[in-house]
């Protein structure tokens, strides 16, 4: 009888180890697959099968800017928006140089500079040549510096290329 006992509570053991073992081991696989959910590469539906490349193309699509033919610099992005700006013409200082969805933000932006009094004081600091930092197919980065009683700052431009081959102002 304590033979029978003693193997039951062996193979009771061996049961308890393998399903904990197999919990600790699912545990693993459904935290590396919500990885991979989090990531966008797996389905977010049980078993969370990974995507293949061709649905990751659909979800994911390669920007077409990468490709896109300069056809306005940012030195000439820059130009425009300057120029546009000594006028007094901030419908086209934002149509030419900033993104459709960032055009009424820059205009109500450069209204208030204009409201506040600093207009001149704007035009003035962007009227200088900017210089290239960095550079990418889609991205560059410009800076432009301007001595103020005696002082010189620093002060950059973030471009975007869109899908025309246009750099626009992402930032100043």
């Amino acid at each position: 009888m304590k033979k029978t006992r003693l193997w039951l509570v062996a193979v009771m053991f061996f049961v308890l180890l393998v399903v904990a073992l197999a919990i600790i081991l699912f545990y693993g696989w459904f935290l590396n697959k919500m990885a991979r959910v989090d990531a966008g590469t797996a389905r977010a539906t049980f078993p969370y099968a990974d995507y293949s490349i061709a649905e990751l193309n659909k979800l994911y699509p390669q920007y077409i800017e990468n490709n896109a033919t300069t056809t306005q610099s940012p030195e000439q992005t820059h130009q425009l928006f300057v120029d546009a700006l000594k006028k007094g013409d901030f419908d086209t200082a934002v149509k030419c140089c900033f993104r459709e969805g960032d055009q009424a933000k820059m205009k109500e932006g450069l209204q208030k500079v204009k409201d506040d009094g600093y207009l001149q004081e704007m035009v003035t600091d962007l009227d200088q040549s900017i210089k290239q930092i960095s550079s990418s197919s889609v991205a560059a980065t410009y800076s432009y510096s301007v001595v103020k009683e005696g002082k010189n700052f620093g002060h950059r431009i973030d471009f975007l290329k869109n899908d025309q081959g246009v750099w626009l102002i992402e930032s100043l």
